[in-house]
């Protein structure tokens, strides 16, 4: 974690944070952390257009923004297939930087999911810390979105499983989330 944001916390007492929700387990990961940091953290959420569910799952309130989706799961391994998947990419990290400005939060918080690669890439361009937490469901295998963040993005990484620990050596076990 930077300074600044040790800083702030102590001065402001609640850091504004703000929490990618991709949908699924994801959001309900990413909800459990809310649930446990609300006394410490001001929660803004970045949700996606074409997922409607996750904005009715929030329990603690805060201001809510609907962005593009990017980078959705692959399943061709052509070329081809995957230009499409990308194409929204840059037209997101775009309202990922637009809603970050307005939450005008310190960090971003992120549970996984492909979708959340646009917004973790506007964290890091706007100068946010990003806090990665790997996915409950992956106990053996890396992610796309958690390597990426892993090696180039994440301030904090967070595993879930102790075994992870031996794919990403560097990363924080503290348990599971729920």
């Amino acid at each position: 974690m930077t300074p600044s944001l040790t800083n702030y916390s102590a001065a402001m007492k609640k850091i504004p944070v703000t929490f990618v929700l991709v949908g699924g387990g994801h959001t309900f990961q990413a909800l459990a952390l809310v649930d446990r940091l609300h006394q410490h953290v001001q929660p803004a959420y970045i949700g996606f257009k074409d997922e409607h569910i996750s904005e009715h799952k929030i329990r603690i309130p805060g201001p809510y923004f609907k962005v593009l989706s990017s980078l959705r799961e692959v399943r061709k391994k052509n070329l081809l297939s995957l230009f499409r998947k990308a194409l929204p990419f840059f037209p997101a990290v775009v309202q990922s930087t637009r809603a970050l400005r307005k939450t005008r939060s310190r960090a971003l918080i992120a549970c996984g999911g492909g979708p959340a690669a646009a917004t973790i890439v506007a964290a890091c361009l706007t100068g946010r810390s990003v806090i990665y937490v790997e996915s409950l469901s992956r106990t053996q295998t890396h992610s796309l979105v958690g390597r990426l963040s892993y090696l180039f993005f994440a301030d904090l990484f967070f595993v879930q499983w102790k075994e992870m620990l031996k794919l990403y050596p560097k990363a924080i076990w503290a348990g599971r989330l729920f």
